[in-house]
């Protein structure tokens, strides 16, 4: 496998990473009721951004190994 190969691989890799991140965040985001969200959307940011975060980096170690 070439060099420009491995790179875009890797490339694609990180990428699906962070889909895979922004999902979660999304789904996090439909399952949680609207009270909630309405009570408190700071926190809500905040936990959406640990979640994605979390997920982002566990995906990520696929590519970076």
């Amino acid at each position: 496998m070439s060099t420009l190969k491995k790179l875009a691989s890797i490339a694609v890799g990180y990428v699906l990473s962070v889909v895979a991140g922004l999902a979660a965040a999304a789904v996090n985001e439909l399952l949680m009721p609207a009270d909630v969200a309405q009570g408190s959307p700071g926190m809500v940011a905040f936990g959406d951004m640990i979640l994605f975060a979390l997920v982002a980096g566990f995906f990520s170690l696929v590519p970076t190994w």
